[in-house]
């Protein structure tokens, strides 16, 4: 695999998983998590929203 290859599968590899068991906890009628990049994003640094 090239470096970018192997890049690429990282950056993937983990939201595969997520997906997965957000289909089985939606199947079974159960709460999906909300944690999300963007709302960490949102928690960590909340003047990145503010319009300059």
């Amino acid at each position: 695999m090239s470096v970018a290859e192997i890049l690429i599968h990282l950056l993937t590899h983990g939201s595969n998983h997520r997906g997965m068991a957000s289909r089985v906890l939606a199947a079974n009628n159960l709460e999906r998590p909300k944690d999300t990049f963007t709302r960490y994003l949102h928690q960590l640094e909340p003047l990145r929203r503010v319009i300059v």
